[in-house]
């Protein structure tokens, strides 16, 4: 229900920070009636979901009723504003200040990984040094591997030092040939390790030509459960499941919860500890405390007191006393410096060497301890959770002998005294605790949820750290730091599912969802994980583009294809011999990716033990007894699995139950890897087996399989895109861990299989940094009715010589696009308004620019060419006229002609020239032999295009096309569709008419064959080559030969070309043509009378000559004579006379019908005498030939038919929360329009539908004569701003909503409890295509006019304002959601 606003007219606007959070708001009008008793809630809208949402607090003037200002108290971060960006496409030696990609590298006390950017003239430069040793902490591999002590071979460390260019926030692609990367690091993750491709080169023996998937194969590089492979020493990652690593506790992600402390340790000789009794302690005065000296009293026994231990009385029991000189003894009498006294009890204990330990600048966070001073190993030392504690022992006391590092053990003494060593927290989480790869630097963490004490002790000696009982240890501090954290890049704005359940907390993803970045590929662009906006701000997986190749896309050279599954194959033995399912057999084929089951339950086997060997015969090859039984001979593989009674056991267990058992199998499962020959022997007789031959790859095995498909998904080929991003929000070019839909890591996984960007490799010489560069451009974009109307540029920038991106961003808009015009950006050229934005949108500017026909800005400058007026369009222009300025007095001006249905409509200046005083000669003319070359700069050389998508689905003979919209397109020219190019002689508001299909098509006809022959995959094996005459099973003497143009078996497509046997067409040619191709003599005046008519004019009721007279005219009930070819029945074309001419009984040139494409149209009795019909078969081209039927043939002029798949977003908070289901009917619930579903995507809430039937009005005069053709997306009301309730109403009154759309809108109001105000709209009819907009007056339109109801005398003052959006789709089985957005997957282009 709608809330009641008290107040109203105030206008504010948010000012966004560099991360697109709010840093001020402005107020443009403060309104009226406001109270600051009840503040109106302020929210940002037409900006998408934000990141962190700001928090905005209004300070209103009572007195005034007025917002005078807006308090920010929370900026929030990424919002999506419609803005403006200049992206260049080409290096610039800035940063993009956005964000400091130096957050992301993550280090610890054993494993270092930093950047820093090159500092030039006090300018941060986009050259980054990173240096790393590339091992995977603070992430952990398994167990406690990395953490033992002085460290693990498994994995060393690496001395990665290496600067590349930094280019997040940029999109600068390679400009050359890119080269296939293979078998090697394309990228440095967040932790130091590098990334590297999914291939090993040969490993696994591939084929050449060929490598394996490593990540789809795990077992060939022995690949963990992140995708990591340890080779040769160091450690890559290959996958988004490295993101699991990372996501352990206390791991990459978690890194920066952790704070840092460094305990400086030392080892003193000469310690005692002293039993004591007899204390005096003077009421408190003259404590026993640490750093007090004591002498023996009549002795010469000397020292200072290092530490104390009370009982729980708090009475001393032992004392322990560091630079120890002379003697004590049992009975001692001991005297302190401040006055305190004792007796030595029993023998002093004498330590030869104990830890010292200070605890540094933050001491006091650990218990009683000052800075700078060392304590004997204190006990119920307080360490907070999450700290991470650094045990220093550089000090050369603690390396005498054989050292003395510490150690960690929840027993006193540790290992030394039947303790273990400490690695993990004792809580429930078993948290990586301890690390002692550093022998002289252990490093220890306290854990949450650690609830022992934690003993530190020396690996070689006991008691260093105390006596018995009176060990050190520390424990945890119950009291949190909340103190603020140096990085929180991953550990704050974190992703949470569920609120209320921290296990479901994600440090990799922001708030919102999307991913963060997890590294930096080597051509500098960030690496982030499997999400990002799918469009505008909704977050989704980016999807890679990759799909397994098909048909005749598969490698020629490639091994077989196999497919996966089981077999089995049944063993009898016959004369010492193996039999395969009864058949002697010398070599047996198995498929890779098969898993087969040797059946060995036949008792005839009982003798035979079937094995497998690399060797023919195994050991019997040697023809040594003695060697029967040498497991050298057994093909020792995970892929072979013996099975005895139905239990899997091991080798012995098979030898050695293998003749008492009632069941028995070996089971071998094919893996890529498999040799290619391997041998079945017999353990005990020779000559009993057969060859094994493993054949073929299954599909996606190797690299090679997978094809670049741009409709598959939403990556490009390298696995990247230009998107935003809450690091950049302005766009950044940026690569994403792919996934599919289960959360399997997807090909290529991360980088694609070339880089976008230039890279530099490890060694490689950073290039120069660029002196000249673009910058300073930016602009402000206006709207009309939530589509784009101008863009003002507000800078022009300089420098602007080289490609440049445009895009329109934010804004909760699509489809508009821009092309900038460069060197310095004076203007931008709109070319499709686009829809549905709610605030001014920004751009990025794309492309090379240039002064095309799209057009330049025109600039107001005295001296300068502005404007060319159309005096006289002029008639059947078929292209632009040459545009010559001359006179005027000035130089350089020059202009393009724009033409539409054969009219100049207009002309676009593109020099405004300089220096004239008078206006110029404007002339038309031809340009005459004039071969321009193409200019080497690249501002002249781009070209536009404009984009629309495709409403209903495309027949291969529709003559009209239905579209979003036809704005940026030409009144008449082409358009293409998939591969077909469509030309156009007239268009309306959303139609394309009078089409001319498959313009570039090279075939004379397209005919569909049957599914006869064809296979398991669904593809044809008829056989057609190249060239091939085409023998139909019938033939006709009046057929024109047809041969083969192409074959596409998946398809079961043919396309053919007819050979033409008239005599000549002549193409004359066009006025525009600049070369002379054809000269031929046309004849004398005189070579027939001025009467002479070339035709017979017969009659035929209802058709009609047309005559070419001024003005045009027509011959009413006539044709002319077609009767002379085909025994009567003619050809289809005029017959031509010549008789009475000076040409008679010579040969006539027959010109063909007018509209001939291909000289095939002749036709007999009606029926084309050429083209092939449904029902025909034809030969095809296998030994012997198969018969193909046609099920399907197209015309000659006819294109190809083209699916309208449309996907609509929905407004996961406004819908019932039931499931589409596929191929059910939905309707919408304003338009009428009905689809068919495709697909349902529950969790974004995506449907993909097909199949649009228009809605009838019945009313021409709305639509697209009468027809609804798009569901509403933004031109339905569904809700009413109470502006004002109105007082003083005795009954509901009535509301009419202002007729400005298609469909008309109603409502019906609901009052207030009390019954005389207007507290909300019940909406009965949304309406369709109402567009609000303000008119000349600044009223809002549409008007909401209220009437009173009849008894009604005193009602008064109730206003409403309507709120537009997407109307709700509904489906037969009653799911429904409003519509958010639409995208069209089937895009027309210019």
């Amino acid at each position: 229900m709608t809330r009641t606003i008290p107040g109203s007219g105030a206008q504010i606007e948010p000012l966004f920070n560099e991360v697109f959070g709010v840093k001020a708001v402005k107020v443009v009008e403060g309104g009226s009636g406001y109270t600051s008793a009840d503040p109106p809630r302020l929210t940002i809208t037409g900006c998408g979901t934000p990141v962190e949402p700001a928090l905005l607090y209004p300070i209103i003037d009572d007195d005034s009723g007025k917002i005078i200002h807006v308090r920010v108290l929370e900026t929030g971060s990424g919002y999506n504003p419609l803005r403006v960006s200049i992206t260049p496409l080409q290096d610039t030696p800035n940063v993009v200040s956005s964000f400091d990609i130096n957050k992301i590298w993550q280090s610890n006390s054993n494993s270092s990984t930093t950047g820093n950017f090159l500092i030039q003239d006090s300018d941060v430069t986009d050259r980054v040094r990173i240096a790393s040793d590339n091992h995977p902490k603070p992430a952990l591999l398994s167990t406690n591997n990395l953490r033992i002590p002085e460290g693990s071979d498994v994995i060393t460390d690496g001395a990665f030092d290496q600067s590349f260019v930094y280019r997040g926030g940029k999109d600068v692609p390679y400009d050359g040939q890119r080269i296939f990367q293979s078998n090697k690091s394309t990228a440095i993750m967040a932790n130091g390790v590098l990334l590297h491709t999914p291939e090993w080169g040969s490993v696994g023996g591939a084929p050449a030509g060929f490598n394996i998937d490593t990540v789809k194969h795990d077992y060939i590089k022995t690949q963990d459960q992140y995708d990591g492979v340890i080779d040769n020493q160091k450690y890559y990652y290959h996958s988004s499941r490295l993101i699991d690593q990372f996501a352990e506790t206390n791991g990459v992600l978690e890194n920066g919860l952790l704070r840092v402390f460094t305990w400086n340790v030392k080892v003193e000789p000469d310690n005692l500890m002293l039993n004591v009794v007899s204390t005096l302690e003077n009421s408190g005065n003259t404590p026993i405390e640490v750093g007090v000296t004591i002498s023996e009293v009549g002795g010469d026994g000397t020292g200072e007191v290092s530490k104390v231990v009370r009982n729980s009385q708090g009475v001393p029991e032992r004392v322990y006393v560091r630079l120890a000189r002379g003697t004590f003894e049992n009975g001692s009498r001991v005297l302190g410096s401040n006055g305190f006294y004792f007796t030595v009890s029993g023998d002093p204990i004498t330590f030869n060497n104990v830890y010292y330990i200070d605890f540094g600048p933050d001491a006091e966070k650990f218990g009683a301890f000052i800075p700078g001073r060392y304590y004997f190993a204190p006990e119920d030392v307080k360490v907070k959770s999450n700290y991470l504690i650094i045990f220093n022992q550089s000090d050369s006391s603690n390396q005498g002998g054989i050292g003395h590092p510490i150690r960690f053990s929840t027993t006193p003494g540790g290992t030394l005294n039947s303790g273990s060593l400490y690695y993990n927290s004792t809580g429930s989480s078993a948290a990586p605790a301890a690390d002692y790869e550093n022998q002289y630097g252990a490093s220890f963490i306290m854990n949450a949820d650690e609830v022992n004490k934690i003993y530190y002790h020396c690996a070689y000696h006991r008691y260093m750290a105390g006596y018995a009982g009176d060990e050190g240890y520390m424990i945890l501090d119950p009291v949190a730091d909340t103190s603020p954290l140096t990085n929180d890049y991953y550990i704050g704005n974190y992703y949470q599912s569920d609120a209320n359940d921290a296990s479901t907390i994600d440090y990799s993803r922001h708030a919102n969802g999307h991913s963060k970045i997890l590294g930096m590929s080597f051509d500098g662009y960030p690496i982030y994980g499997p999400y990002g906006y799918t469009s505008g701000t909704t977050v989704g997986r980016m999807t890679s583009s990759y799909r397994l190749k098909t048909g005749a896309e598969i490698d020629g050279n490639r091994p077989t294809v196999t497919t996966v599954g089981t077999a089995t194959k049944t063993v009898t033995v016959s004369n010492g011999e193996f039999l395969i399912d009864g058949q002697s057999v010398s070599v047996l084929n198995l498929d890779r990716g098969k898993v087969y089951t040797f059946n060995l339950n036949d008792s005839s086997n009982d003798s035979r033990i079937f094995l497998f060997s690399e060797t023919e015969d195994g050991w019997h090859s040697l023809n040594d007894n003695t060697q029967i039984g040498n497991t050298a001979y057994v093909y020792s593989s995970s892929n072979i699995t013996y099975f005895i009674d139905g239990s899997e056991v091991d080798y012995a267990g098979y030898l050695s139950g293998y003749t008492g058992a009632t069941t028995r199998s070996v089971v071998y499962d094919v893996k890529v890897d498999a040799p290619t020959v391997l041998y079945v022997f017999s353990y005990s007789g020779a000559n009993s087996g057969f060859r094994s031959v493993q054949n073929g790859y299954v599909l996606g095995d190797f690299i090679q399989d997978y094809i670049y498909d741009d409709s598959q998904g939403i990556l490009d080929e390298f696995n990247g895109i230009f998107t935003s991003t809450p690091e950049y929000p302005n766009g950044t070019y940026a690569y994403f861990m792919a996934e599919d839909g289960s959360s399997n890591p997807a090909y290529p996984y991360a980088i694609g299989p070339k880089f976008y960007g230039t890279p530099i490799f490890v060694g490689d010489e950073v290039p120069d940094l660029v002196t000249q560069f673009p910058s300073g451009a930016s602009g402000e974009v206006f709207l009309d009715g939530g589509a784009v109307s101008f863009i003002k540029m507000t800078k022009n920038g300089d420098g602007y010589f080289g490609p440049t991106q445009a895009k329109i961003l934010g804004g909760e808009g699509t489809g508009a696009t821009v092309t900038p015009v460069v060197q310095t950006v004076t203007g931008l050229t709109l070319q499709n308004d686009g829809r549905g934005f709610q605030t001014p949108p920004a751009l990025i500017f794309e492309g090379g620019g240039g002064q095309g026909a799209t057009g330049a800005a025109q600039i107001d400058v005295t001296g300068k060419l502005t404007g060319i007026n159309i005096v006289d369009p002029g008639e059947f222009y078929q292209e632009a006229p040459y545009i010559l300025i001359t006179g005027g007095g000035g130089i350089g001006a020059k202009g393009e002609a724009v033409i539409s249905q054969g009219e100049v409509v207009g002309i676009n200046i593109t020099n405004p020239g300089r220096g004239y005083t008078s206006p110029p000669n404007v002339i038309f003319q031809k340009l005459v032999n004039l071969k321009r070359i193409t200019s080497t700069r690249q501002s002249y050389n781009s070209s536009s295009f404009f984009l629309t998508g495709l409403l209903k689905a495309l027949t291969a003979d529709d003559t009209t096309v239905y579209v979003k919209s036809t704005d940026a397109f030409p009144g008449s020219g082409s358009f293409i569709i998939d591969s077909e190019t469509i030309s156009y002689a007239t268009k309306t508001s959303k139609s394309f008419g009078g089409l001319t299909r498959g313009v570039n098509f090279r075939y004379d006809q397209r005919v569909i064959l049957d599914t006869n022959q064809n296979n398991a995959e669904g593809v044809s094996e008829y056989k057609f080559k190249v060239g091939d005459t085409v023998i139909r099973q019938i033939e006709n003497s009046n057929n024109k030969i047809a041969k083969v143009y192409d074959w596409n078996p998946n398809l079961r497509e043919l396309l053919v070309t007819f050979e033409v046997d008239e005599l000549a067409f002549i193409d004359a040619g066009i006025p525009s043509t600049e070369d002379t191709i054809v000269q031929f003599d046309a004849g004398t005046p005189g070579s027939a009378s001025s009467s002479f008519q070339p035709h017979v004019i017969v009659t035929e009721v209802g058709s009609s000559i047309t005559t070419l007279t001024v003005p045009i005219g027509s011959i009413a009930d006539s044709t002319f004579e077609d009767n002379d070819e085909l025994e009567g029945a003619g050809d289809g074309i005029p017959d031509l006379v010549n008789t009475g001419t000076a040409y008679v009984n010579q040969i006539s040139l027959d010109g063909g019908i007018h509209s001939s494409l291909y000289g095939v149209e002749e036709t007999l009795g009606g029926q084309n005498t050429t083209l092939f019909q449904v029902g025909e078969n034809i030969k095809d081209g296998s030994t012997p030939f198969k018969f193909a039927g046609i099920i399907e043939a197209g015309a000659l002029s006819e294109g190809r038919p083209h699916e309208a798949l449309i996907d609509i977003y929905f407004d996961a908070f406004d819908g019932n929360g039931l499931n589409f289901q596929i191929n059910e009917t939905v309707t919408g619930d304003s338009s009428g329009i009905v689809a068919t579903v495709v697909s349902w995507d529950s969790i974004d809430k995506v449907l993909t539908i097909r199949g649009l039937v228009p809605y009838d009005t019945g009313d021409v005069s709305v639509g697209l004569g009468g027809l609804l053709y798009e569901f509403s997306e933004n031109s339905t009301i569904i809700d009413f701003i109470v502006m004002n309730p109105g007082i003083n109403y005795t009954a509901p009154p009535t509301i009419v909503v202002e007729d400005i759309g298609d469909i008309q809108a109603t409502g019906t109001v609901n009052m207030t409890t009390a019954g005389d105000q207007v507290e909300s709209v019940t909406i009965t009819n949304g309406g369709y295509g109402i567009n609000p907009y303000v008119d000349g007056t600044y009223n809002t339109r549409p008007t909401i006019t209220i009437t009173n109801a009849g008894s009604d005398t005193t009602g008064t003052g109730a206003v409403l304002q309507a709120v537009v959006g997407g109307e709700k789709i509904t489906g037969n089985g009653g799911a429904s959601y409003r519509i958010k957005s639409i995208d069209y997957q089937s895009q027309i282009r210019s």
